[in-house]
């Protein structure tokens, strides 16, 4: 039985790249101020400033939504009985490979064909399993990066988005 939870490791690997962002906004004043002269300081620290937020505030608002989403989650997936466990805000819940429905994975354009990405927001991806019973449960990649759960392929649903935002 594999168990999962929202961990260090996997936000690391979904945030590692605003640090390069911040690095990329100093690196942009430096430039600025060679290139065109330290007398319009102001300008460069705001175009800089401009760039890495235009890709830090979606990237952190994706960090925010998935950490809240699977926030005190325990996901428990038994490949040997065919089974998933779930333990979400208080509430326990059971179910087999066959209680699926269908699956719908959301994933970033990039990410979803080769896996790599380009963009700081594309390894946030998210399934939906919709069960037999009408229920419906998201799962982040905050808690399992790929979920890949071995059912009939008919009954999975692939999504490529530019910016993979849960609704």
């Amino acid at each position: 039985m594999e168990e999962y939870s929202i961990n260090k490791r996997n936000i690391f690997e979904h945030l590692w790249i605003l640090t390069i962002g911040f690095i990329g906004f100093i690196v942009a004043v430096l430039y600025f101020n060679y290139r065109f002269g330290i007398e319009n300081i102001g300008e460069h620290i705001l175009w800089s400033l401009s760039i890495v937020l235009l890709f830090t505030i979606p990237t952190l608002v994706l960090h925010i939504q998935y950490y809240l989403k699977n926030k005190d989650t325990i996901l428990k997936i038994n490949y040997n009985t065919c089974s998933i466990y779930l333990e979400q805000k208080g509430t326990k819940i059971e179910f087999t490979f066959k209680d699926i429905k269908y699956i719908r994975r959301v994933k970033e354009l990039e990410y979803a064909r080769r896996g790599t990405y380009f963009l700081p927001w594309g390894l946030f991806n998210y399934s939906v399993l919709y069960l037999t019973d009408d229920s419906r449960i998201v799962i982040t990649s905050y808690l399992i990066i790929d979920l890949d759960i071995p059912i009939d392929d008919s009954k999975k649903e692939l999504i490529q988005v530019y910016y993979p935002f849960i609704v």
